[in-house]
């Protein structure tokens, strides 16, 4: 983990995300890696932007394979906070519809897949604490197990579309993608 501080906030990368970075920039080329690269940080920056629009500063963010995990000293009501979750995948399909208008095809890929993946109610992504949210609501013991099982079924459902992927475009992309997601801290 690198580590270090600015404006008094703590920011962390995961070398497992270094490891994901290098194995996109040697497997695809640096457009690949930088249209990734930019996609997941605008993803980050809208959560972040719609955070400080609520008067919240974050006291640190690490980011990781699954994205940034935000740290802040504020106790935002669940409207606030299903508005911040949400913002990350609309910046995404935002981008999606400009680089579709500007003819950029990965960037556009890029942009549809992440705006895919972030909405998928896997415990790790903006859908799954969306879910997670909204099960609150019933009893936090049942929402906890109800959770669980519905992001194991979610990867199970992704670990079968990349062995499909596998078989008939050799990418082994998503695959690695779910490893990284499921063994992520």
């Amino acid at each position: 983990m690198i580590r270090f501080k600015i404006f008094g906030v703590k920011f962390e990368i995961s070398f497992l995300l270094i490891c994901l970075l290098n194995l996109i920039l040697v497997s695809y080329g640096g457009r690949v890696l930088f249209f990734c690269v930019f996609s997941a940080l605008f993803h980050e920056f809208c959560h972040v932007a719609c955070l400080l629009f609520f008067g919240v500063k974050p006291l640190s963010l690490k980011f990781q394979i699954n994205g940034i995990v935000l740290k802040d000293n504020a106790n935002i009501n669940d409207i606030k906070k299903t508005t911040v979750l949400v913002a990350g995948c609309v910046g995404n399909f935002v981008l999606f519809l400009l680089f579709y208008l500007a003819g950029l095809d990965f960037a556009m890929t890029a942009n549809l897949a992440l705006f895919i993946f972030n909405a998928l109610p896997h415990e790790k992504l903006d859908g799954g604490q969306l879910l997670n949210i909204a099960l609150q609501k019933i009893d936090l013991a049942t929402s906890a197990k109800i959770g669980r099982i519905i992001s194991n079924f979610v990867s199970l459902i992704l670990i079968a579309l990349s062995i499909i992927f596998i078989f008939k475009f050799k990418n082994y992309t998503l695959l690695i993608f779910i490893i990284m997601l499921n063994f992520s801290k």
